[in-house]
């Protein structure tokens, strides 16, 4: 944070991060980045379990297209998305 402000005096770029992991989550709540880009790592990855298992187990050749969806956080919403980064890391 101190090269941002040397780099820019005076004034504080946006500062925008990914992945809402706790330590994130901190770094949004003090203020240190804007915004949280959340990339639903979990939906992502069982996305691809279900793709193999249904290509594999059950000879389903046509794979099916599916978007994960993709979460904003600011520091006034991360409040809901919080309780499940809880359950999930600690």
């Amino acid at each position: 944070m101190d090269e941002i402000c040397r780099i820019f005096p005076g004034k504080r770029p946006a500062i925008i991060g990914y992945d809402a992991v706790p330590a994130n989550i901190r770094l949004l709540e003090s203020d240190k980045i804007d915004c949280l880009i959340s990339q639903q790592p979990f939906a992502q990855g069982y996305n691809a379990v279900q793709q193999l298992y249904l290509h594999q187990v059950l000879s389903n050749c046509e794979p099916i297209e599916k978007h994960a969806p993709v979460t904003i956080l600011f520091k006034e919403n991360p409040g809901s998305y919080k309780s499940t980064i809880r359950e999930r890391y600690y």
